[in-house]
Protein backbone atom coordinates (compact mmCIF):
# COMPACT_ATOMS: atom_id res chain seq x y z
CA UNK A 1 0.00 0.00 0.00
CA UNK A 2 1.13 3.27 -0.82
CA UNK A 3 -0.64 5.55 1.50
CA UNK A 4 -3.41 3.83 3.95
CA UNK A 5 -6.58 2.23 3.71
CA UNK A 6 -9.70 4.37 3.67
CA UNK A 7 -11.74 3.95 6.81
CA UNK A 8 -15.35 2.11 6.64
CA UNK A 9 -16.97 5.77 7.12
CA UNK A 10 -14.69 7.35 4.32
CA UNK A 11 -15.51 4.45 1.99
CA UNK A 12 -19.20 5.24 2.62
CA UNK A 13 -18.62 8.76 1.59
CA UNK A 14 -16.96 7.88 -1.52
CA UNK A 15 -19.15 5.04 -2.48
CA UNK A 16 -20.53 6.07 -6.05
CA UNK A 17 -16.86 6.15 -6.92
CA UNK A 18 -15.80 3.14 -5.23
CA UNK A 19 -18.73 1.03 -7.48
CA UNK A 20 -17.61 2.84 -10.53
CA UNK A 21 -13.98 1.54 -9.79
CA UNK A 22 -15.00 -2.26 -9.30
CA UNK A 23 -17.41 -1.51 -12.40
CA UNK A 24 -13.94 -0.15 -14.25
CA UNK A 25 -12.58 -3.91 -12.85
CA UNK A 26 -14.95 -5.92 -14.30
CA UNK A 27 -16.67 -6.34 -11.10
CA UNK A 28 -20.28 -6.69 -10.76
CA UNK A 29 -22.59 -6.33 -7.47
CA UNK A 30 -22.63 -10.21 -7.44
CA UNK A 31 -19.15 -10.90 -8.20
CA UNK A 32 -18.48 -8.36 -5.32
CA UNK A 33 -20.63 -10.18 -2.70
CA UNK A 34 -18.79 -13.32 -3.71
CA UNK A 35 -15.40 -12.13 -3.54
CA UNK A 36 -16.21 -10.75 0.33
CA UNK A 37 -17.21 -14.12 0.96
CA UNK A 38 -14.73 -16.84 -0.56
CA UNK A 39 -12.10 -14.28 -1.15
CA UNK A 40 -11.78 -11.65 1.69
CA UNK A 41 -8.38 -11.21 1.28
CA UNK A 42 -8.09 -9.99 -2.68
CA UNK A 43 -11.61 -8.42 -1.82
CA UNK A 44 -9.45 -6.29 0.68
CA UNK A 45 -6.63 -5.74 -2.02
CA UNK A 46 -9.08 -4.32 -4.42
CA UNK A 47 -10.43 -1.77 -1.10
CA UNK A 48 -6.33 -1.02 -0.80
CA UNK A 49 -6.07 -0.18 -4.12
CA UNK A 50 -9.27 1.90 -4.48
CA UNK A 51 -8.07 4.02 -1.49
CA UNK A 52 -4.68 4.81 -2.77
CA UNK A 53 -6.11 6.00 -5.70
CA UNK A 54 -8.59 8.19 -3.54
CA UNK A 55 -5.69 9.87 -1.79
CA UNK A 56 -3.58 10.35 -4.56
CA UNK A 57 -6.41 12.13 -6.38
CA UNK A 58 -6.98 14.28 -3.12
CA UNK A 59 -3.09 14.92 -2.98
CA UNK A 60 -2.80 15.96 -6.64
CA UNK A 61 -5.58 18.39 -6.36
CA UNK A 62 -3.92 20.26 -2.74
CA UNK A 63 -1.15 22.29 -2.94
CA UNK A 64 -1.50 23.66 0.64
CA UNK A 65 -1.54 21.83 4.59
CA UNK A 66 -1.88 23.21 7.70
CA UNK A 67 -1.52 22.11 11.41
CA UNK A 68 -2.45 24.03 14.38
CA UNK A 69 -1.96 23.87 18.02
CA UNK A 70 -2.75 26.54 20.94
CA UNK A 71 0.64 28.03 20.41
CA UNK A 72 2.23 27.07 16.82
CA UNK A 73 0.61 27.03 13.89
CA UNK A 74 2.37 25.58 10.43
CA UNK A 75 1.27 26.37 6.54
CA UNK A 76 2.82 24.28 4.05
CA UNK A 77 2.57 24.96 0.68
CA UNK A 78 3.52 21.97 -1.96
CA UNK A 79 5.19 23.34 -4.93
CA UNK A 80 6.43 20.82 -7.73
CA UNK A 81 10.15 20.20 -6.63
CA UNK A 82 9.82 21.34 -3.06
CA UNK A 83 8.22 22.85 0.08
CA UNK A 84 7.79 25.69 1.87
CA UNK A 85 6.96 26.19 5.37
CA UNK A 86 5.78 28.65 7.03
CA UNK A 87 5.90 28.74 11.00
CA UNK A 88 4.31 30.51 13.46
CA UNK A 89 5.12 30.62 17.56
CA UNK A 90 3.43 32.07 19.77
CA UNK A 91 4.76 32.19 23.91
CA UNK A 92 2.29 30.44 25.65
CA UNK A 93 -0.58 33.00 27.42
CA UNK A 94 -4.08 32.78 28.38
CA UNK A 95 -5.22 35.33 26.33
CA UNK A 96 -4.54 33.28 22.84
CA UNK A 97 -5.29 29.36 21.95
CA UNK A 98 -5.16 29.01 18.26
CA UNK A 99 -7.26 26.21 18.25
CA UNK A 100 -10.33 28.24 19.91
CA UNK A 101 -11.68 30.36 17.33
CA UNK A 102 -10.84 31.86 13.58
CA UNK A 103 -7.46 31.14 13.08
CA UNK A 104 -6.59 34.08 10.73
CA UNK A 105 -8.18 36.55 13.71
CA UNK A 106 -6.22 34.78 16.52
CA UNK A 107 -2.61 34.94 15.22
CA UNK A 108 -3.75 38.52 13.91
CA UNK A 109 -4.44 39.03 17.47
CA UNK A 110 -1.19 37.69 18.48
CA UNK A 111 0.45 40.32 16.35
CA UNK A 112 -1.29 43.30 18.21
CA UNK A 113 -1.63 42.26 21.22
CA UNK A 114 1.46 40.51 22.03
CA UNK A 115 4.23 40.91 19.10
CA UNK A 116 7.22 40.49 21.65
CA UNK A 117 5.69 36.80 22.24
CA UNK A 118 5.12 35.99 18.33
CA UNK A 119 8.24 33.97 16.45
CA UNK A 120 8.10 33.78 12.78
CA UNK A 121 10.14 30.74 11.29
CA UNK A 122 10.18 29.86 7.30
CA UNK A 123 11.83 27.51 5.01
CA UNK A 124 12.33 25.51 2.01
CA UNK A 125 12.68 21.99 1.53
CA UNK A 126 13.25 19.54 -1.88
CA UNK A 127 11.76 16.58 -1.45
CA UNK A 128 13.51 13.80 -0.92
CA UNK A 129 10.49 11.21 -1.55
CA UNK A 130 7.70 11.95 -4.47
CA UNK A 131 5.90 15.12 -3.47
CA UNK A 132 2.54 12.93 -2.48
CA UNK A 133 4.15 11.02 -0.10
CA UNK A 134 5.55 13.95 1.53
CA UNK A 135 2.54 15.63 1.46
CA UNK A 136 0.87 12.33 3.28
CA UNK A 137 3.78 12.21 6.06
CA UNK A 138 2.39 15.69 7.35
CA UNK A 139 -1.35 14.76 6.85
CA UNK A 140 -0.36 11.97 9.04
CA UNK A 141 1.00 14.08 11.58
CA UNK A 142 -2.05 16.02 12.72
CA UNK A 143 -2.31 18.53 9.13
CA UNK A 144 -5.07 19.35 7.22
CA UNK A 145 -5.60 19.85 3.46
CA UNK A 146 -6.65 23.20 3.04
CA UNK A 147 -6.64 26.76 0.75
CA UNK A 148 -3.49 28.91 0.33
CA UNK A 149 -5.00 32.29 1.77
CA UNK A 150 -3.67 32.13 4.91
CA UNK A 151 -0.18 30.92 3.60
CA UNK A 152 -0.01 33.49 1.19
CA UNK A 153 -1.06 36.27 3.68
CA UNK A 154 2.01 35.07 5.94
CA UNK A 155 4.42 34.81 3.14
CA UNK A 156 3.59 38.65 2.37
CA UNK A 157 3.75 39.56 6.09
CA UNK A 158 7.41 37.43 6.28
CA UNK A 159 8.65 39.00 2.88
Amino acid sequence: MKYRRLTNEELQQVEKEFITFLAANSVTADDWKKLNKQEPSKAEMLVEIFSDIVIEKALNKCDCLEKVSPFEFRAYKFFENFVKLIVVKIEPNEKINLTQGELGKNIQLALTQTPDNVEFFHAKKEYKKLREQEMFEVLQSGAYMTNDSLFSQLNRLIA
